[in-house]
């Protein structure tokens, strides 16, 4: 799949409602602290995100929801495409494992299942499920230089 088709598939998101993006934000700071507690548990934590990377994977974890939040308020195909690539792309160079986003995506998937109610978590997983799913598409375009400008 390249850029293009990418951002076909993402075109395809549906609009998120506003009592959704309200409960995700008023809630995403103890999402933020539940997914962190759950990556600094995981016995591969240094594969993962490579050695003293701690602080960043806690930042990008910050900056995620806040990304996530403008999406869900503003959506624009081209906007979440490519900032998906660049993160991957930058936190790569960092020595960020393509495996990091398996098990990030997995974590915010369970806990936004845990913390938003039924309707509005399956508003959002949406997205989430959308990022799961193409995990290898960014890992391959963030993989050759040309392919994510």
């Amino acid at each position: 799949m390249n850029k293009s088709e990418l951002l076909k598939s993402a075109e395809q998101l549906p609009s998120v409602p506003a009592q959704a993006l309200s409960e995700y934000q008023a809630k995403s700071g103890r999402m933020v602290e539940e997914l962190n507690e759950l990556l600094l548990s995981n016995n591969e934590i240094t594969r993962l995100i490579g050695y003293g990377n701690i602080d960043l994977m806690k930042n990008n974890h910050e900056n995620h929801v806040q990304f996530m939040s403008s999406v869900f308020e503003n959506f624009n195909a081209e906007t979440l495409v490519s900032t998906v690539l660049w993160v991957f792309k930058v936190y790569r160079n960092r020595n960020f494992h393509p495996d990091y986003w398996q098990e990030q995506l997995q974590g915010w998937i369970s806990i936004i299942k845990t913390n938003l109610n039924e309707v509005h978590h399956t508003e959002i997983l949406m997205y989430y499920q959308w990022m799961l799913k193409n995990i290898n598409v960014f890992t391959q375009l963030t993989d050759v230089k040309e392919n994510i400008s």
